[in-house]
């Protein structure tokens, strides 16, 4: 199922214009036998089982940083922002919605984002921009530019079409604006009660993280703390099933988790190690995101025998 990762990867998901994802997710979703809508900010909920208000949650985010075209200079020149503001993103190639080529550069005392369009008729006023789209394979590693903000999403779709026909109850949910404060996550929650709710994110690999250290348990992050009941379910049942488990702090981590816990609502964030290979390009181990694969499909009470591979 690797090409799940691989469509989502190229998909065009910029802050604010996730549409491209949603109608990816929502596709694969409804192939899956979940029931499917789309709320008016673009969260993209899948539900299935019994009980579709009280349920176990699964969620993942599904836009990526980029820049936004704020005015066209006389001589051609695009001035473009960070899309979150202040994300640092840094100069090379970008493309928009339709795939055209830009050079995003700085100016002459580094102080203003230009671009420079390489194509007719492109590059007005609102138009966003993502780093160019890169993915390559191979039997040990994933590597793309947005692989860290695709993870999630594509792990989600994949269990979804891996687990058997259930009355459990659970939803997926695919939210909009995790750049934006988390715009999206809490909206997408209407009318759900969660049981327990797990976050999928990718999280900056540990300088001595090596290739099949497994998924990580954040025990906490800068603004939450993993309740203890949970973690200690995740850990019993990772390890029963063997499956590598590290735990780890991240207190300069911003997560989905501490809007959720600001809110009431307890949540682990189960994570996988991205190592940047370059200024844009990122890698996760093919082994790690098997086993996040197949413990979430245990967490969601699925015991699906036989490590599956990608």
């Amino acid at each position: 199922m690797s090409e799940v990762i691989k469509e989502l990867c190229k998909a065009f998901g910029p802050t604010g214009r996730e549409a491209s994802v949603a109608t990816i997710v929502t596709r694969r979703l409804k192939d899956s036998g979940f029931s499917v809508r789309v709320d008016a900010l673009g969260n993209v909920i899948g539900l299935r089982g019994k009980q579709p208000n009280r349920c176990l949650v699964f969620s993942a985010h599904m836009d990526q940083p980029g820049w936004v075209t704020e005015q066209r200079a006389k001589n051609g020149m695009l001035h473009v922002k960070p899309v979150p503001v202040h994300q640092k993103l840094g100069d090379g190639w970008a493309v928009d919605e339709e795939n055209r080529r830009y050079r995003i550069s700085r100016d002459h005392d580094g102080k203003a984002l230009l671009a420079e369009e390489l194509s007719e008729d492109s590059g007005s006023t609102g138009t966003f921009l993502v780093p160019d789209v890169a993915f390559e394979e191979t039997s040990q590693a994933f590597y793309a530019t947005a692989l860290s903000d695709r993870l999630g999403a594509s792990l989600l779709v994949q269990v979804a079409a891996e687990i058997p026909p259930s009355e459990e109850s659970i939803a997926f949910i695919f939210y909009t604006g995790r750049h934006l404060k988390f715009t999206g996550l809490i909206a997408a929650l209407e009318g759900i009660e969660a049981k327990r709710f797990y976050l999928i994110e990718g999280v900056p690999a540990e300088d001595d993280y090596q290739p099949g250290d497994g998924p990580c348990l954040l025990l906490r992050t800068s603004g939450s703390i993993a309740p203890i009941p949970s973690r200690k379910e995740v850990v019993s049942i990772a390890e029963e099933a063997g499956i590598k488990l590290k735990k780890r702090l991240c207190l300069k981590l911003g997560s989905a988790a501490d809007v959720l816990a600001r809110a009431g609502i307890p949540s682990i964030v189960l994570g996988l190690a991205v190592r940047y290979e370059s200024s844009r390009i990122e890698r996760i181990s093919r082994s790690d995101y098997v086993d996040i694969k197949e413990l979430v499909k245990l967490l969601a009470g699925f015991d699906c025998t036989g490590r599956s591979e990608l």
